[in-house]
């Protein structure tokens, strides 16, 4: 696989994985997927590090933080989607152009990645050594939201 297809990769499934439905809220409290102000996408993992509520306070101000400054990367994506989507209802294939805007959103993809990455390692300093040691161990079976699944 070339490298920007492994970047897209990588984009596509961090974000599927930050839409993983929650299991808890904030303080213990049950809720469905979402709920209120969108805290369900990282929930599942609060709920595996039993984050006390200071390190959840201070993961929602983060992650309200990301998505402000993912919301412009976020606008030009969905118009780079629309820009593809058109360029299916046209007389001719344009290549090039389409070449172009697929390249664009590769970059843009990237960024978010980087984004998320470093707002994760950012995160990083308010866990305490055990809590990272469970980090490390979910990694080891295959990610985050697959602790059911043995290593290989």
């Amino acid at each position: 696989m070339n490298k920007k297809a492994c970047v897209a990769l990588l984009v596509v499934l961090l974000i599927a994985a930050t839409t993983v439905a929650a299991r808890r809220g904030p303080f213990g409290h049950r809720r469905g997927p979402g709920g209120p102000g969108g805290l369900g996408k990282l929930m599942f993992i609060a709920d595996r590090l039993d984050l006390t509520d200071e390190q959840f306070l201070a993961l929602r101000k983060q992650m309200k933080t990301t998505r402000e400054e993912a919301r412009p990367l976020m606008e030009q994506m969905h118009l780079l989607k629309k820009q593809i989507i058109e360029s299916i209802d046209t007389e001719t294939f344009e290549e090039n152009k389409i070449r172009e805007i697929i390249e664009l959103k590769s970059k843009v993809m990237a960024e978010l990645a980087i984004l998320h990455l470093k707002k994760v390692h950012e995160f990083r300093k308010e866990l305490t050594p055990e809590q990272l040691e469970k980090i490390r161990t979910m990694l080891k079976r295959r990610g985050p939201f697959c602790p059911h699944k043995e290593e290989d």
